[in-house]
């Protein structure tokens, strides 16, 4: 016959286990409040609205919808007809003018001293003026002439081409968005029970949905001082401007998240950013090591 534990060893085994469990479950709160993760994470970047500064027609779209675009690069050329009519003028008028003042000024230095010399004076000082006048009208036509170009302010990546030649554009109304290069980052939501433990300049992991097997590291920039009301609570016409974050729900208390924003340190070859990736954020404070239940959480 088998042989029977004792009970009292079957407490002790019962106990042990529980002990080891309880253990194990603490150290990982204590890992997630001093490492806080979080797999609401998103990638943004700068989006600059490119507008040109007259209306016009487009005569040429230099660019093609996703291509990557340098600082300075030509997006479109608008119509410059009527512009190119207005410098060829407008260098005429202020050569004609300073033909007079230099001719009244030469006599009037030639007639110092005499009557005709104290009339050529004014006329010399008009002339001047003319001509200067002049000299502007000409600079406001070649301004006139270089905004007809539109041009990428930066490097970055042109999003939601949807213009041909042909079309007519509006001055102040954007054609294009373009995606900074150099200003990817992560928006990252925390809950409020661990902010705290949240402070610029610790280290981040960061693994994005689109390539689940590769960690990138990152190091926290900031943390949100703001974000509107979702409760459907009266707000101030400012908050408009803050960040709408939808509360988590935890049981019966919903726990508020606040954005904290993350930049990458580097980024592997073999990963592309784009705007709108899902991401998982672990914030390093350096008081605990890697939990491992987090590390595959991440890689999941």
């Amino acid at each position: 016959m088998p042989s029977r534990i004792p009970f009292a060893a079957r407490i002790a085994a019962t106990t042990l286990v529980v002990g080891v469990a309880a253990g194990l479950l603490l150290n990982e709160y204590k890992a997630y409040l001093l490492n806080p993760w979080t797999r609401d994470g998103i990638v943004q970047s700068r989006v600059v609205l490119i507008a040109p500064r007259v209306s016009g027609i487009i005569e040429k779209v230099h660019v093609s919808d996703n291509a990557l675009v340098r600082t300075g690069e030509r997006l479109f050329t608008l119509d410059a007809i009527q512009s190119e009519l207005a410098l060829p003028a407008a260098r005429t008028e202020t050569n004609r003018l300073r033909k007079l003042a230099e001719t009244a000024g030469r006599k009037a230095r030639q007639a110092v001293g005499t009557a005709e010399g104290k009339k050529a004076v004014p006329a010399a000082e008009s002339a001047k003026t003319n001509r200067e006048a002049a000299q502007d009208t000409m600079r406001a036509a070649q301004e006139k002439v270089e905004t007809v170009i539109v041009a990428a302010p930066e490097t970055g990546y042109v999003t939601g081409l949807a213009v041909s030649r042909g079309d007519f554009a509006e001055q102040g109304h954007p054609l294009v968005a373009l995606i900074a290069r150099d200003a990817f980052h992560v928006n990252a939501f925390f809950r409020e029970t661990v902010i705290a433990h949240i402070r610029p300049g610790m280290r981040a992991m960061v693994t994005l949905a689109a390539y689940p097997d590769t960690i990138i590291e990152g190091t926290v920039e900031s943390i949100g001082f703001g974000i509107a009301r979702t409760d459907g609570s009266l707000s101030s016409p400012s908050e408009g401007m803050l960040p709408e974050v939808m509360p988590a729900f935890e049981w019966i208390r919903l726990a508020q998240r606040i954005p904290v924003r993350i930049c990458f340190q580097h980024v592997p070859d073999n990963v592309i950013l784009r705007v709108g990736l899902s991401a998982s954020v672990m914030v390093l404070s350096g008081e605990n090591g890697w939990s491992i239940t987090h590390l595959f959480s991440m890689l999941r």
